[in-house]
């Protein structure tokens, strides 16, 4: 037989206490979370940034075409920004770190932004790094 021991009423009030402080603290944690990571992201109030000690250019916005001249390396890439104005990027055969062709076709698919840093190379837009 099992045998229960009484709960005296100091244990039972702080049951909630405990689990009102447990959500409190999820829901202060969540904030904290959700406000550094928009500082973070919403940082970059410029359209430039240094790449390799040299100023570049950056544009925000969807991919609309991919052409890769292997399984990691990206040949062009097009581009609309948020405004409708449609990017023709060359990668010159290049690989961009965590963007192969195949995961910014997953961006295409899924309509997710990407940032692309670029500099100019006489009429070429060339590609100097990618990011989400």
């Amino acid at each position: 037989m099992i045998s229960l021991k009484p709960v005296n009423s100091s244990t039972r009030m702080a049951l909630p206490l405990l689990k009102v402080s447990f959500r409190k603290g999820l829901f202060l944690m969540a904030l904290v979370t959700a406000l550094l990571a928009s500082s973070t992201l919403g940082g970059c109030s410029s359209n430039e940034e240094k790449v390799g000690g040299q100023e570049a250019e950056a544009m925000y916005g969807y991919v609309v075409d991919v052409q890769a001249s292997s399984i990691s390396n990206v040949d062009t890439l097009t581009m609309e920004d948020v405004k409708g104005k449609v990017w023709h990027f060359k990668g010159k055969g290049g690989h961009f770190l965590g963007f192969t062709p195949a995961h910014l076709r997953e961006h295409k698919i899924q309509g997710q932004p990407l940032y692309v840093s670029y500099k100019e190379e006489g009429e070429d837009l060339v590609i100097v790094g990618i990011k989400d």
